[in-house]
């Protein structure tokens, strides 16, 4: 078992998109606009993070700083496990990354 954490958003970032999101609401922007906008903006922001999960999991992946990923070179990094301690949404993009290249 290999545990690999990785940050997809700095607490910077949350906080800019959650200040964007109720500036938005308080406009009276489509609740679905800023929905699907906040999706857009995760993948933006976090496109280095998801890059790396998907490196990961496909054992491309050979450094984590100076040490080497344990399992990255058997079985592509799978079976895995995936979770967000913060929620749903950076582990749903991550997960819908996984369904489209497989």
């Amino acid at each position: 078992m290999v545990y690999s954490e990785l940050a997809v958003l700095t607490d910077e970032m949350i906080a800019a998109r959650r200040a964007l999101r109720e500036e938005g609401f308080a406009s009276g922007v489509d609740p679905a606009v800023l929905i699907g906008d906040g999706y857009h903006q995760l993948l933006e922001l976090g496109a280095g993070a998801f890059v790396t999960a998907l490196e990961r999991l496909a054992g491309t992946e050979r450094l984590v700083g100076t040490e080497r990923l344990a399992g990255a070179e058997r079985d592509g990094g799978v079976p895995a496990l995936v979770h967000c301690s913060a929620g749903k949404d950076r582990t749903g993009v991550l997960v819908a990354l996984l369904l489209e290249v497989a």
